[in-house]
């Protein structure tokens, strides 16, 4: 296709906030090669180093069906209607910003009624089906004969958006402009619900589902859908590839093209950017993995491969989940178990891994199952015959390289994927190098949290990178997000096969995108080839086609109800603690202690009451939130609100706070008794223990007092408590108002009639949020009844709501 016949419609008919869109070459081609997909019901999944591109992908596809393509439908009357899942807000706003150049467009409408009337239908003029062929009297009628130069948008192609219930945007002052066209669907249906698509499918064309906003994943793919991904280094990209068509635009492939087409730049209002500036923030390059050989690779293999079959055999979800996760930290782990559960028998939230071992042994099916019974010797051996109870064999290797980058005046960044991972690798880097743990920043060691560089939270720039586990595509891609020389990877060889076989999926997939792709290079490489590359030197060809479960995390966090055994098997483990078992009239079951205060509605007064257990009573109604008793409204909130917000930086900062605080209670060895002695013998006017605790622990936003931060700072020996006491306490009363914001919001909604939903659909707006994302979260459970007696429960089954669980003879659900 030569660049200069390469024909669009966004640039021939739309302008965003008055000024012409300017496309790059290569982005034009893209546009163009796919603006067929709707009418050939295709699936593909498009890779490309940007996000803000799939607002262009979906508008460019519509307008094409809408201004050619419709005439090549068996029902050409009936107008296009799309769903889009995505940020809803940030698609609308684009929507909005856009607006249609009319000197243009009423050519198309011309050609429209005349395709029509070539064909024996009349558009009747007072028929709004037919509104799609009549926009020049339309908007001669609306404008009273001064039509514009440019058309808002959503005049022309309808936009509806929601959650689970669908609303139609409102066109022209009092909806004149709806009222004229009022018989066909809207052209747009917005939502950020993945799970709509049972519902909506009979109303739609075809589907775009945008996965860079969102982590979950829709497993039963619609016919003719489009996924896009700002990333080719992405898990859900393995289980798509044998049902679509592989789009993949990655950094390192765009970094082939010429330098014409890299410098070609893509102008949209204000923001600019050309190839280059993507291929710059995304490209890999100098990335070495190192082997690291172990005494239990059999062990893991064999339990990685019963695991499979025991999820196969819809085995106890309970159980799984602990062999899913021993085996995980086995994996993960760059210490040793021991070294594990000192840190985490010191807060109770975390599992030790000794006591996850001792479920195991006690579980009611040890017996019943001949893989089960093997897998749990497995285990045994990998943590207690071959060693890593004592000593992990990551442990050494990174220890050593750390030490010699510092050595040679290198920034060393360390990507850990738990607390307790950087706690106790902080504590064994400053025993080596004798110093404290806060003097590891000033010899450039830095520790990054992998979550919070993944979502953007944190910013990683250092001369070695370091990871010390992958397992999944999300691992590697944290690559893509940081700024390094040289970046190594401390693999054992299960991880390296279970990337190899992921890789090795996607590099034998045929790339589509290669036919646009024009490049002086003999052979092109992609991301797939570069990482895969480096991986296959490791493992033989054959251990590539071994059958493992091809992600351990799925089975351990299942997304299912959640499910308890603790109703027939009381907890034994160090850190149980005693809790009373409420059940629901709907058979669904949740414990409770004064640990936390649950939400009681009081109907007659149209609010909710906090309530201790010792005060609930048979009848009661309690609220929850995402299962949880003890979660807030706020914290949806935030889940939905632009990284930008004063809110999100707010609640970053706490975070911050928190995980200084943590650190120097775990290094310090303090219990909270201790620490409480401390904080009066420094003058804190506190009574309630508790309060320590929760600030720790996320359900309390940090201290109410501004003198509380400087005194727990020189407890704690933390000068950046007391240097920067007001940033952090002005984030804590932000985040506190917040709350309280949320809390008006939720009770409102609560209580609301049909009439006033409306009023709090306007606030939730404000949020991101509808009516329909509160019906799905927010769950009202009535008491049937309370046990007088206690139950040992872990700690991180206090305040859930669990469903009851029916069981066959492997007490499967």
């Amino acid at each position: 296709m030569q660049e200069s016949t390469v024909k669009n419609l966004m640039e021939e008919l739309l302008a965003f906030n008055g000024s012409k869109i300017e496309i790059g070459k290569l982005e034009k081609k893209i546009l163009s090669t796919l603006e067929d997909i709707i009418l050939n019901k295709l699936n593909v999944a498009v890779c490309y180093p940007d996000q803000y591109f799939f607002p262009f992908l979906v508008l460019n596809t519509v307008l094409k069906d809408y201004i050619e393509n419709y005439k090549f439908r068996e029902d050409f009357t009936k107008r296009i209607s799309v769903l889009v899942i995505t940020n809803k807000k940030n698609f609308f706003d684009f929507l909005g910003n856009n607006s249609f150049i009319y000197s243009e467009l009423k050519y198309e409408f011309f050609g429209k009624h005349k395709f029509f009337r070539d064909r024996e239908v009349f558009c009747d003029l007072n028929d709004g089906y037919y509104a799609q062929c009549n926009w020049n009297h339309i908007l001669n009628g609306y404008y009273k004969g001064k039509i514009p130069e440019v058309i808002p948008l959503n005049f022309i192609l309808p936009i509806a958006i929601g959650y689970f219930n669908f609303r139609e945007i409102n066109r022209g002052t009092r909806n004149k402009i709806g009222r004229k066209d009022n018989k066909q669907h809207p052209v747009f249906y917005i939502t950020d619900n993945i799970n709509i698509l049972e519902k909506i499918k009979s109303e739609i064309d075809y589907t775009f589902i945008d996965y860079t906003f969102t982590k979950k994943f829709l497993k039963s793919v619609p016919t003719g859908a489009l996924y896009y991904f700002d990333t080719s280094i992405d898990d859900r990209l393995v289980y798509l590839s044998d049902r679509v068509q592989l789009w993949n635009f990655d950094a390192k492939l765009l970094s082939q093209l010429s330098k014409d087409c890299m410098e070609s730049k893509t102008s949209l209002n204000n923001k600019e950017y050309s190839i280059v500036d993507l291929v710059k923030k995304r490209d890999v390059s100098n990335v070495h993995i190192v082997y690291v050989k172990s005494e239990f690779e059999n062990e893991v293999a064999k339990a990685l491969n019963l695991l499979n079959q025991l999820s196969k055999k819809k085995f106890t979800p309970y159980d799984l989940k602990i062999i899913a996760s021993l085996l995980y930290s086995a994996i993960r782990m760059p210490i040793s178990a021991t070294e594990y559960d000192l840190i985490a028998e010191l807060e109770m939230v975390y599992d030790p891994i000794n006591e996850l071992l001792n479920e195991l042994k006690e579980s009611d099916n040890r017996y019943e199952d001949e893989d089960f019974e093997e897998i749990l010797i497995l285990i045994e051996d990998i943590f207690l015959k071959k060693g890593l109870d004592h000593e992990s064999p990551k442990s050494k290797e990174i220890i050593n390289s750390i030490i010699s980058e510092v050595n040679r005046g290198q920034r060393v960044g360390i990507i850990v994927f738990n607390k307790i991972v950087s706690l106790a690798l902080k504590e064994k880097l400053s025993l080596v190098l004798k110093c404290s743990i806060d003097d590891l920043k000033s010899k450039g060691i830095h520790f990054y949290n992998k979550k919070e560089v993944l979502e953007g939270v944190e910013k990683v720039d250092c001369d070695c990178l370091m990871l010390h586990s992958a397992i999944n595509l999300e691992d590697l891609r944290i690559l893509e997000l940081c700024n390094y020389k040289k970046a190594i990877l401390y693999l054992y060889k299960i991880e390296l096969l279970l990337l190899g076989n992921k890789l090795g999926k996607l590099y034998n997939k045929y790339n589509h995108s290669m036919q646009l792709i024009q490049s002086s290079a003999n052979s092109l490489t992609s991301m797939y080839h570069y990482f895969y590359n480096r991986v296959k030197r490791f493992i033989q060809g054959n251990d590539t086609k071994r059958d493992f479960a091809s992600n351990i995390s799925e089975v351990s966090l299942n997304n299912g109800n959640l499910t308890s055994i603790r109703k027939k098997r009381m907890y034994k483990g160090k850190n149980a603690i005693k809790a009373k078992l409420i059940e629901f009239v709907d058979e669904s079951y949740m414990f409770i202690n004064n640990d936390f205060r649950a939400r009681v509605l009081k109907r007659l007064e149209k609010k909710y009451e906090m309530c201790e257990y010792s005060g609930l009573k048979t009848g009661d109604e309690l609220l929850f939130i995402d299962n949880d008793a003890r979660k807030e409204l706020f914290e949806l909130f935030i889940d939905y609100m632009d990284e930008n917000e004063k809110s999100i930086k707010c609640y970053h900062i706490i975070q911050k706070w928190r995980q200084l605080y943590e650190e120097r209670f775990y290094n310090n060895r303090l219990t909270d008794e201790e620490l409480y002695k401390k904080m009066k013998n420094n003058g804190w006017d506190k009574v309630t223990k508790s309060i320590l605790k929760n600030w720790r622990s996320g359900y309390s936003y940090g201290p109410r007092d501004f003198e509380d931060i400087i005194c727990l700072g020189e407890v704690l020996s933390l000068d950046e408590f007391i240097n920067n006491t007001q940033v952090y306490y002005s984030a804590m009363q932000h985040i506190r108002n917040e709350r309280r914001k949320a809390a008006r919001i939720l009770n409102k909604y609560i209580f609301a009639s049909r009439a006033d939903r409306e009023k709090v659909l306007e606030e939730l707006e404000a949020y991101n949020l509808s009516i329909d994302q509160l019906d799905e979260v927010v769950k009202i459970k009535k008491i049937k009844n309370i046990s007088g007696k206690f139950y040992y429960i872990k700690p991180s089954e206090l305040g859930i709501l669990f469903e009851e669980q029916k069981e066959d003879h492997h007490g499967s659900p």
